[in-house]
């Protein structure tokens, strides 16, 4: 996986937490799924899979609690950073 192939996984991941800044909208939900499985798709390495389908799960949960409790939230939050340390170290791998 080139630069430019992590760069446009930040680029969807930066996305998915954008779009969880309204979570109430349910279709920024669904959105932020798809864009976390395309992820999980486009990901090489084993640790972004699992982190991007982490932030699948998170996200699932997310989902179906309303109102959405802060548990879930943090837990998102966690998912979200995981992903994003994962993308970052495969990224500095292939410098």
């Amino acid at each position: 996986m080139g630069k430019s192939d992590i760069e446009d996984l930040l680029t969807r991941l930066t996305e998915v937490e954008e779009l969880m800044r309204f979570p109430s909208v349910g279709s920024h939900v669904e959105r932020a799924i798809r864009l976390s499985l395309s992820i999980a798709r486009t990901g090489r390495s084993t640790a972004v899979i699992e982190a991007a389908m982490k932030l699948v799960r998170a996200l699932e949960l997310f989902k179906h609690e309303r109102p959405p409790l802060h548990a879930d939230e943090r837990v998102l939050q966690q998912a979200i950073g995981r992903l994003r340390n994962a993308l970052g170290s495969e990224s500095t791998l292939r410098k």
